[in-house]
């Protein structure tokens, strides 16, 4: 079964499954753990792990390491935006 973490204030790129369920983190209640905050934050140490990676690969072209960062500071920027504005609505669907 294929789930994905959705957010009602802002689009989110897709994520595998298990990804997924690590971010959430349900909790007994089914509750993420940690509440929005918590998702947001293990969502954007997932962005920057993501980013790493990349950033790894592209070790001989500075320019692509250029666009990764522009990527992922694109993202970081998104997330924090949204959670300047309000509480943000995590859920797996």
């Amino acid at each position: 079964m294929s789930m994905n973490l959705h957010c009602d204030e802002i689009e989110l790129e897709q994520i595998p499954t298990w990804i997924t369920y690590m971010i959430y983190s349900p909790d007994k209640n089914n509750d993420p753990c940690g509440g929005w905050h918590g998702v947001l934050y293990r969502l954007k140490q997932w962005y920057g792990h993501e980013k790493q990676i990349a950033f790894n690969s592209a070790a001989d072209n500075p320019r692509e390491q250029e666009w990764i960062d522009i990527d992922y500071l694109n993202k970081i920027e998104c997330l924090n935006s949204a959670a300047d504005r309000g509480p943000l609505t995590f859920y797996i669907m």
